[in-house]
């Protein structure tokens, strides 16, 4: 049986480690990850016209379940990603008898986006669901992501598939 490691050894093998990934984060370039034998690569992420459909959905209806979305939103499984810009937003919501279920909520900046009063990054790098960097001199605003002039109509009215929000108290 091996001795165990000095955490003088343990610590190299962790700033080894620590050092791969960042290198791999920095030129794009899937690795291993010497720790957890996960791949490890940073991915770009940038707003689309669905995901600008979640958002006008969650200011028409409220905090909205992820069953409760359109089919086109839901089969995208775009919305969590606004969280990235800060534009939407997970809460715990009361269905009764002291449960709660979590559902996604539109934030002052995501209504702010969708008048357009405020413009975002138009591509963010993720790694492990934590934004990396920002485009800060690229910002778009809700037009461009649509491709719609600021006269047309953005996005058809949405119906809700299942029964009102104000049928769990909101």
């Amino acid at each position: 049986m091996e001795a165990p490691e000095t955490s003088e050894e343990a610590r190299r093998g962790v700033g080894l480690a620590r050092r791969e990934i960042q290198l791999a984060l920095a030129t794009d370039q899937p690795i291993m990850c010497p720790c957890c034998d996960r791949v490890v690569q940073r991915t770009e992420r940038s707003i689309n016209a669905i995901m600008v459909d979640a958002l006008r959905y969650m200011r028409d209806h409220g905090p909205v379940f992820p069953k409760d979305f359109p089919d086109r939103v839901a089969k995208q499984r775009d919305y969590p990603r606004l969280a990235h810009w800060s534009l939407a937003e997970k809460v715990e919501v009361s269905v009764g008898k002291g449960r709660t279920k979590q559902a996604w909520k539109i934030t002052q900046a995501g209504k702010m986006f969708l008048t357009g009063d405020l413009k975002v990054p138009r591509k963010i790098w993720v790694f492990a669901d934590e934004v990396l960097q920002r485009t800060e001199t690229d910002l778009v605003s809700v037009h461009e992501c649509t491709g719609k002039s600021e006269g047309a109509e953005m996005a058809p009215k949405f119906e809700r598939r299942v029964g009102g929000m104000g049928d769990i108290g909101l």
